[in-house]
C-alpha cells in the first residue's frame, strides 16, 4: 500500500476524544449536500446500493440511512474506525466490513455506487484504489476532494498542517482535477459532473462508467455498417489464407488445446477451419460451427479458450464482453487495435463502425479490471498486412494507420482469481 499514513496514524485520527470544528463542519454540511443532489439527479431508487469507502465514523453511513438508503455499508481498515461505527449500532460484517479497500473481496459490479469522502489524498498513489473502486461499482463513483488550489482551500490546508499533529499526524497530497480524471480515465470511468461547495474548498466529483453507445438505436446503425462491409467488400479487397495454419501464426495458439469460442468472429475467422472453435457474431453468416449472438451475453457455460480478433472495438461494452469471456474461461486471446491519443480521438469522430478506438491506457486499464496477467504478447504493424491485399486505397490507409503509430496487439490472458 502506497499510503503516506499507517494505521496507528487513523487509530489516533478516530479516538473518541477527537472533536469536530465550527468550520470543518460548515465544509461538511456543505459537500454533503451536494452529495445528495448528486444522488437525487442519478435518478436512484432508495433500493441502490451504496459503499462507503474509508466510512472513518460512520457519520457519512448514518446520513445515507437516514435518507432511505438502507442498503448503504462501510469498509475501512482502521480498528477505532470500526469501533466508532460500532458504537452508532452498525454491525461488523454486515454493515461495516474491516479490510484494504483496495484488495476487496467484493465481486465485480457489487454496488450501486461507491462514494469516498476524502481519502485518494492520503495516497502517494491512489490507482490501485481507484482501480478497484471502478471493479466493484454498476455504474457510478462519488468522490470528496479537497481542493487546495483555490484561495479558501489554500488557508484550510495551511490550517491542518498547523494542527494536523494533534490529529495523530495523518498527511495529505494536494492532487488537480487533471490527475483524478486521467486516473479514473484509465480504469473506464469517466468524470460525469462536478459540484463546487460554497468557497470552491472542495469537488464533489461524479464518476460514471464508460458507455460508448446510449442507446440500442446508435449500436444496430453501426451493425449494419458492419454488415454491409462484411458482405460487399471484404471478399473484394482480401485475400484471406483460408488455413489453419494462418490463424495458429497469426494468434500464437500453438500451446492451446481443446474446446474454443471465437467472439466476433466475422465471415473469415478461424472457426472456418477447425471443428474445436466455435464462432459467436451479432451478424449471421450461415456458416457451420456458428452462434448468432453478442459478446455481452454468451451462450456458453464453460470452454477451455475463447479468441476475440479484432472485435472488442465493435462491441457495445468491452467491459461487459470481457467479463463474459472470462465468465466461461479463463484463458482469452485478444487480437486489438491500439492507437496513439490523439488519433483515437479523431477516429471516434470519423469511423462510427468501430465504437471503440482504445488507447494503450485505456487498454490497461480495461484489463486490470479483471486482475488479468499477460503470458503471452506480439505486436503487429500496419503493414503486416500489406501482402493480404490488392486495393491501393486500403494500402493507403494502412501506410498512414503505421506513420500514426497504430499498432496491433496480440495479447494471450489469464484471469488471476480476486482474493
Amino acid at each position: 500500500m502506497k499510503e503516506l499514513n499507517d494505521v496507528k496514524k487513523w487509530d489516533k485520527y478516530w479516538t473518541p476524544k477527537r472533536r469536530g470544528t465550527p468550520i470543518g463542519w460548515f465544509n461538511r454540511t456543505s459537500y454533503l449536500l451536494l452529495t445528495v443532489r448528486a444522488l437525487r439527479e442519478l435518478g436512484l431508487s432508495k433500493d441502490a446500493s451504496i459503499l462507503d469507502v474509508g466510512c472513518g465514523s460512520g457519520g457519512t453511513l448514518t446520513a445515507f440511512r437516514r435518507l432511505g438508503f438502507k442498503n448503504s455499508f462501510g469498509i475501512d481498515y482502521s480498528s477505532q474506525s470500526i469501533k466508532s461505527c460500532e458504537r452508532l449500532g452498525f454491525q461488523k460484517n454486515k454493515d461495516i466490513y474491516f479490510g484494504n479497500a483496495e484488495h476487496t473481496s467484493f465481486p465485480n459490479n457489487s454496488f450501486d455506487v461507491i462514494f469516498s469522502e476524502g481519502i485518494l489524498e492520503h495516497f502517494a498513489d491512489f490507482s490501485p484504489l481507484a482501480k478497484e473502486m471502478v471493479r466493484i461499482t454498476k455504474g457510478y463513483i462519488i468522490l470528496i476532494q479537497p481542493n487546495h488550489f483555490s484561495v479558501y482551500g489554500r488557508i484550510l490546508k495551511l490550517l491542518w498542517f498547523l494542527s494536523q499533529r494533534a490529529f495523530g499526524g495523518v498527511k495529505e497530497i494536494s492532487y488537480r482535477l487533471p490527475e483524478f480524471q486521467k486516473t479514473f480515465n484509465k480504469y473506464g470511468a469517466r468524470l460525469a459532473k462536478i459540484y463546487l461547495p460554497p468557497l470552491q474548498s472542495h469537488w464533489v466529483l461524479c464518476f460514471s462508467k464508460e458507455r460508448t453507445f446510449q442507446s440500442e438505436k446508435s449500436w444496430k446503425e453501426a451493425q449494419k455498417l458492419e454488415s454491409a462491409y462484411a458482405k460487399n467488400l471484404e471478399d473484394k479487397i482480401w485475400k484471406i489464407p483460408h488455413s489453419l495454419e494462418y490463424w495458429t501464426n497469426f494468434l500464437l495458439l500453438e500451446d492451446i488445446k481443446g474446446q474454443g469460442l471465437e467472439v466476433g468472429c466475422g465471415n473469415h475467422g478461424l472457426y472456418n477451419f477447425t471443428e474445436n472453435v466455435v464462432g459467436l457474431d451479432p451478424i449471421n453468416f450461415h456458416k457451420r460451427n456458428f452462434i448468432k449472438g453478442v459478446g455481452e451475453h454468451l451462450p456458453i457455460k464453460k470452454v477451455n479458450f475463447v479468441v476475440c480478433c479484432n472485435g472488442i472495438d465493435h462491441c457495445k461494452d468491452p467491459r461487459k464482453v470481457l467479463e463474459e469471456m472470462f465468465r466461461v474461461t479463463n484463458k482469452v486471446v485478444l487480437w486489438v487495435w491500439v492507437h496513439p491519443r490523439f488519433v483515437s480521438w479523431f477516429m471516434k469522430k470519423i469511423d462510427k463502425m468501430h465504437p471503440y478506438h482504445l488507447t494503450k491506457n485505456e487498454l490497461e486499464g480495461l484489463l486490470d479490471n479483471f486482475a488479468s496477467k499477460v503470458n503471452k504478447k506480439k505486436v503487429y504493424t500496419p503493414l503486416w498486412h500489406w501482402k493480404y491485399t490488392d486495393n491501393w486505397k486500403v494500402r493507403t490507409k494502412l501506410s498512414f494507420a503505421y506513420i500514426l503509430g497504430v499498432r496491433g496487439l496480440c495479447l494471450h490472458l489469464e484471469r488471476e482469481p480476486w482474493t
